[in-house]
């Protein structure tokens, strides 16, 4: 599992991304499933719509093969859990359709 939460206290955050891709491609180089996780969503909290990083992290995770992407304190205590796992669901799916239409391509 890549924690970013707890990442972020053991590294400079500035090397966080750099890490959560080496992290992400090593285990899936070795067969072993990874999750990303730690306020993937947490406008959603508050908003009705997540902020462009967001949708660009979630895309990225894909994109580098993560297992799943698991939700935290956005369904846990976010005012509107079941719409923030639909969001999370429709963000992977284009991701998904998007990133393999583009590499027939």
């Amino acid at each position: 599992m890549v924690a970013r939460g707890d990442l972020a206290l053991q590294v400079d955050y500035a090397e966080m991304g750099v890490l959560q891709r080496r992290i992400i491609q090593k285990a899936t180089a070795a067969g072993k499933e990874v999750m990303v996780a730690t306020n993937v969503l947490e406008s959603v909290r508050a908003n009705r719509v997540p902020n462009r990083a967001e949708i660009s992290d979630i895309t990225t995770s894909v994109a580098l093969g993560a297992s799943c992407i698991l939700l935290s304190g956005e369904t846990r205590q976010g005012a509107q859990p079941v719409y923030t796992v639909e969001v999370l669901r429709r963000v992977i799916e284009a991701s998904e359709r998007g990133l393999h239409q583009w590499e027939r391509e």
